[in-house]
């Protein structure tokens, strides 16, 4: 959905390091579909700025409708 869409992904396994000091994150699974995450450890995410998460599971819900 991503590449299709031109949004810049790639998958590994991240170190939580460096998940710390990302802009925004989210967890994804079958029912809860694409979920972001609000707080990792003492790390808040501002859920205004989630510019990518929302994208992502507006054209995720975009293409359930279809």
């Amino acid at each position: 959905l991503c590449k299709k869409n031109k949004i810049k992904v790639y998958e590994k396994n991240f170190k939580l390091k460096e998940v710390l000091n990302a802009d925004e994150a989210f967890v994804t699974g079958t029912f809860a579909n694409i979920i972001p995450v609000k707080r990792i450890n003492n790390k808040k995410f501002d859920l205004k700025k989630n510019n990518i998460t929302t994208k992502i599971r507006d054209l995720y819900l975009e293409l359930m409708d279809k």
